[in-house]
């Protein structure tokens, strides 16, 4: 896989807006803004989702909506048919949290990767697909970059992982380009607090409002890199507009550690409200400092996160007041 820069990859021509784009994933909390930002780009867009983890039932902008699952072939086959770009969205397909531990069972959502990837090279469209940092596990005390050991602790860091590895064999047997990219924690408007892969910062926004207790581990002194829904969903058209070749991935993320702690101390200026807190001993099964290098994204993608993390949680707690997230 190639993920460092050649001296031209940061200046090549962006492609003009696709007449038809395929995104899985579409109706859940990333897929909706992607395709909200796609549709006023001026891409056509079609959404692929199974609904299991939606936002809302109807996809917001999408031309069309095919609930369907995309381990199943036909579907995707039929929903892959006249399209110029792959969007890969869609997570895994098995009830409970593949972030807890390495229980959880990751051969569906890799059968279902493999599907994607194989259809994919029969219809000859590029992949965007989402990655995640918890492809890199324990993380370093330093910004993580691309070319940093990849050892995931949990079954999402696996399965992601494992995706890439997808793309790169599909990249180099087939000739498919795809770029995946490694979010950070995103986070914003439209999140559910009930979703396996809900985020601390809308986690304990909920409690925060409804008056709940927020088990605070360790001293909350973990630092995570924040990235808010809309930078992340405008990452994706970046990564669509680019030439692609081979199998690559970029850091989506901002550089800037956020701890715990800030996390509430943030709610709490943007709420007037008191977290109520219970302080339970740190396993020590948490990674406990999990921030990016942004420049690979700046220099290959034109991507840097616009909204900071004080704005971020402040139009969030807005849409939540607003009934809208």
């Amino acid at each position: 896989m190639r993920s460092h820069p050649t001296k031209s990859d940061g200046h090549r021509a962006k492609r003009p807006p696709l007449a038809e784009i395929l995104v899985t994933g579409g109706c859940g909390f990333i897929g909706r803004e992607a395709v909200r930002q796609l549709t006023a780009d001026g891409h056509g867009v079609r959404v692929l989702d199974n609904l299991a983890y939606a936002a809302a039932p109807v996809a917001e902008g999408a031309a069309v909506l095919i609930e369907g699952s995309v381990g199943d072939r036909d579907v995707l086959r039929r929903a892959l048919e006249g399209v110029e770009g792959c969007v890969h969205l869609a997570g895994s397909p098995v009830l409970g949290d593949p972030r807890s531990d390495m229980t959880h069972d990751t051969e569906p959502f890799l059968a279902a990767a493999d599907v994607l990837f194989s259809e994919a090279a029969r219809a000859g469209v590029p992949v965007v697909y989402a990655s995640s940092a918890a492809v890199y596990g324990a993380g370093q005390s330093a910004r993580i970059a691309e070319s940093g050991p990849t050892v995931p602790v949990n079954a999402h860091g696996a399965e992601k992982r494992a995706l890439e590895l997808t793309a790169e064999r599909y990249a180099a047997r087939d000739g498919i380009p795809s770029i995946g990219l490694r979010m950070f924690n995103v986070y914003g408007p439209g999140q559910s607090p009930k979703s396996p892969y809900c985020g601390v910062v809308r986690l304990f926004a909920e409690k925060i409002m409804t008056g709940a207790e927020a088990a605070i581990r360790g001293e909350g002194a973990q630092a995570r890199d924040f990235v808010y829904v809309s930078d992340a969903a405008r990452a994706i058209g970046l990564a669509l507009a680019l030439p692609l070749d081979g199998a690559r991935v970029v850091n989506i993320c901002t550089g800037q550690p956020v701890t715990i702690l800030d996390v509430i101390t943030r709610l709490e200026g943007a709420t007037g409200k008191t977290l109520r807190r219970r302080q339970e001993p740190d396993p020590g099964t948490a990674v406990a400092v999990s921030v990016g290098d942004p420049a690979l994204a700046k220099y290959l993608l034109g991507f840097t996160a616009e909204i900071s993390f004080d704005d971020g949680v402040e139009r969030m707690m807005r849409a939540l007041a607003q009934g809208s997230a």
